[in-house]
Parts: C-alpha cells; sequence; structure tokens
C-alpha cells in the first residue's frame, strides 16, 4: 500500500496484526510504503478485514494493491547449484 502519511505505519500494523491472520508486515521504500501478508480461509473474510480497514484509514490511503496467491512453489536453492 501506499501511503500519504508514514506516522500511520504502526496503528495499520496493529490493525492487521489484530485480524490474528497477518503473517508478516514489511515496511518498504518505493511505489509501496507498507506490505501486509495475510492468510484467509476466504474472499469473503479478505472483503470484510479490507472494509474496517478502509473504514479506519481510508484518509491515510493513496492507494493499496490486493494480490491473492493461490499456489506457492519451494525452490532449493545450494551455491552448488550455480
Amino acid at each position: 500500500m501506499s501511503l500519504n502519511n508514514l506516522y500511520k505505519i504502526n496503528q495499520i500494523i496493529s490493525f492487521f496484526d489484530n485480524t490474528k491472520k497477518c503473517l508478516f508486515a514489511v515496511e518498504t521504500i518505493g511505489k509501496y510504503d507498507l506490505a501486509i501478508e495475510l492468510h484467509l480461509e476466504n474472499t469473503e473474510l479478505l472483503r470484510k478485514i479490507l472494509a474496517g480497514f478502509k473504514d479506519k484509514f481510508s484518509s491515510n490511503i493513496n492507494f493499496c494493491d490486493v494480490f491473492l496467491i493461490y499456489k506457492e512453489y519451494v525452490v532449493k536453492w545450494s551455491a552448488n547449484s550455480l
């Protein structure tokens, strides 16, 4: 997400932490100021959490992108494989 008030980052992280669904939060430099990863059972729960987030922080958000991850892969890397 891109924020217009970086002083709200701790409050935003606390909001998502209180959902008990937050896996991590990362403060970044560049197009996005903050990345949040949630592990959710369904998109209905995602919509509910995002609605609460927007209600509380909409005046602090420039934009917020949502990425749904359906599958992850494990890649084994070793220095010997180079």
